[in-house]
């Protein structure tokens, strides 16, 4: 595994466009071998600066540095510590998914959060969950193998 420091190097952040916003700030990429990696945050002082998500995500992608190949729930917590080091946002979630098959028939997904103390926004949260939960039901079902019969 990688330093924190050289890992965290990439992330540079600049101050947030919109103080005192409850804003929603999403980044994604997929790794190689089919690895995706999502962060959600709300930011409080800063975001990252442009080019710093994929300059990172290049990073954790490289073999010398064992991310990508890693199990998710130690790519998830790395990215949530990095993330929530440089970031400091009000909120913070990682999702790190895994295909173990063709998309959607097989998978291990991980879902890490946290949040300042004290901060909290109920209706940015249920509003987020729920999205989440329409874009899942209107994804189209993986189609099944034919039977003889």
């Amino acid at each position: 595994m990688t330093d924190p420091e050289i890992r965290r190097a990439p992330l540079l952040t600049r101050p947030t466009p919109a103080p005192g916003l409850d804003a929603v700030a999403v980044l994604w990429r997929t790794l190689s071998g089919g690895t995706a990696v999502q962060v959600r945050f709300v930011p409080d002082r800063h975001v990252l600066a442009a080019g710093a998500w994929e300059a990172y995500t290049t990073l954790l992608d490289q073999p010398e540095h064992g991310f990508a190949a890693d199990i998710p729930e130690r790519l998830a917590a790395a990215v949530l510590s990095d993330c929530a080091n440089q970031l400091v946002p009000r909120w913070l979630e990682v999702t790190v998914t895994r295909h173990s098959g063709p998309p959607e028939t097989a998978g291990h997904r991980v879902r890490l959060e946290e949040r300042q103390p004290g901060w909290a926004n109920p209706d940015l949260m249920n509003r987020l969950y729920t999205d989440d939960a329409i874009g899942s039901a209107l994804r189209p079902l993986p189609r099944l193998p034919e039977t003889p019969v």
